[in-house]
């Protein structure tokens, strides 16, 4: 009897009716082959349960599992995690579409760095028709921040490391992959194939957004307060579990929860919302944000060609500085947050 396969790629899925197809055999189609892919349903209410199963017929390496309550994004997260046979675990989100390489790269970036526990690749971002709306973004890879510079749905990481740091926290509910980004960084090297080996799908509709868009500001405003402690050092985990509603807000939540829909074709609306609740002060950032969401709110179409265009002066800078490197390792961490969490995997 075979043992179970170097690979889990796992995929949780939720009212995707329309690009789940598309999802599914960017995986089933790579160069990389061998490996189980984990879809859960996760209580859709349109026609992605019957198309799911239909694809489960078509290849044995699917495995579908079903949930009538829904599990929510950290839970469904966890959920297919815990199902995976091996060693080594793959993101993949149900409205986005892999490089049929992406698989292949990310297996030979650990096999090339044991001491790595995660690896991201680059992505492109599509809209809900497929067309690419922008290019990925390479000047991150040189200044690194908290924010990492991979999406979510991109990322391959070791089983044992990501159950030994306790997998996804509910407290950080709509911000669960940059919690998880952070706390694995701790545990061993978090590495970037810099190539766009990915399109994530914008389309104003994430799961992020299915609780309202107030609750997400929310989400996000204590994710703003989590990194600022952990620039300084601190353990954060006691802010998970703070209610902050009804306070102000930091006006970057606007940015954050609007891009998505401006690249989606959409006008964020969040100029209002940022007058209104934002904690506004009067600084060069906070009045490049108002601007942004004022040009927003009066030509979105105007605010993407702009973006795309100072993007690709950028990424040109950036590229020339980066030349042939096949991996990069992405460094979050204040320096002596890092040396300790260093000595700790040492000992």
């Amino acid at each position: 009897m075979a043992g179970p396969p170097p690979l889990s790629v796992v995929m949780p899925a939720r009212n995707v009716e329309q690009w789940a197809q598309q999802a599914v055999r960017s995986i089933l189609r790579q160069t990389f082959s061998d490996f189980e892919l984990i879809i859960l349903d996760d209580a859709s209410e349109d026609g992605t349960r019957a198309l799911l199963r239909r694809l489960a017929a078509e290849d044995a390496r699917i495995r579908l599992f079903e949930k009538d309550a829904r599990l929510g994004p950290v839970g469904s997260s966890n959920f297919v995690v815990e199902q995976a046979r091996a060693p080594i675990v793959a993101r993949m989100d149900a409205d986005d579409v892999a490089a049929p390489e992406r698989l292949a790269r990310q297996m030979a970036a650990l096999a090339e760095r044991p001491d790595a526990v995660l690896v991201g690749v680059l992505a492109e971002t599509i809209d809900d028709s497929g067309r690419r709306v922008r290019p990925a973004s390479y000047a991150p890879l040189l200044h690194p921040t908290e924010m990492a510079p991979f999406p979510h749905t991109s990322i391959m990481f070791g089983k044992a490391a990501f159950e030994r740091i306790g997998g996804y926290r509910a407290g950080a509910a709509k911000w669960e992959d940059v919690d998880l980004f952070l706390r694995m960084a701790e545990a061993g090297a978090v590495l970037v194939v810099p190539e766009p080996l990915m399109a994530v799908r914008q389309t104003g509709k994430s799961t992020r957004f299915a609780d309202g868009q107030r609750d997400l500001h929310e989400a996000i405003g204590k994710m703003y307060d989590c990194l600022a402690a952990y620039r300084r050092g601190e353990d954060y985990a006691p802010l998970l579990t703070r209610d902050r509603r009804g306070g102000r807000l930091d006006p970057r939540v606007f940015l954050s929860g609007g891009s998505s829909s401006l690249w989606a074709g959409r006008r964020p609306g969040v100029l209002g919302p940022m007058l209104r609740t934002g904690r506004l002060r009067v600084r060069p950032r906070d009045a490049a944000l108002l601007a942004w969401a004022t040009a927003a709110e009066i030509s979105p179409r105007a605010l993407r060609l702009a973006m795309r265009n100072l993007l690709a002066l950028r990424n040109r800078r950036a590229r020339r500085r980066l030349g042939a490197a096949a991996i990069i390792e992405w460094r979050p961490q204040p320096a002596a947050r890092r040396t300790a969490s260093h000595k700790e995997v040492a000992d």
